[in-house]
């Protein structure tokens, strides 16, 4: 069906957010990743930046993403600049100022 492609993109984004509540796959885990890791890739790396534009615009389908060349272009993007470490919660970090953590703050 011609809506299946933008529908499962569109799913897919709403997975990552913490307040959807939906079963999740290993599968849908891995994609997920992947493409956090292909985004974080195309600042650094102009072909997956149009690659991904592509998909988004719907003129490219998804499994374009997975082709041999954007996953060593990933790979390489990602190893090259590092993501950057989970940042803590707000409410457990300590503040700018004060350095006291919010939660047992007075």
């Amino acid at each position: 069906m011609i809506i299946d492609t933008p529908w499962t993109i569109a799913v897919g984004a709403e997975l990552a957010f913490p307040e959807v509540q939906a079963p999740s796959s290993v599968i849908g885990t891995l994609m997920g990743r992947y493409v956090n890791a292909l985004r974080r890739g195309a600042v650094h790396d102009s072909d997956l930046a149009q690659a991904f534009l592509r998909v988004a615009q719907l003129i490219s389908h998804p499994r374009a993403l997975l082709s041999p060349k954007f996953v060593m272009r990933t790979l390489r993007a990602n190893l090259a600049y590092p993501a950057p470490r989970c940042a803590m919660h707000a409410e457990t970090a300590p503040h700018p100022h004060t350095g006291e953590n919010s939660r047992h703050a007075s």
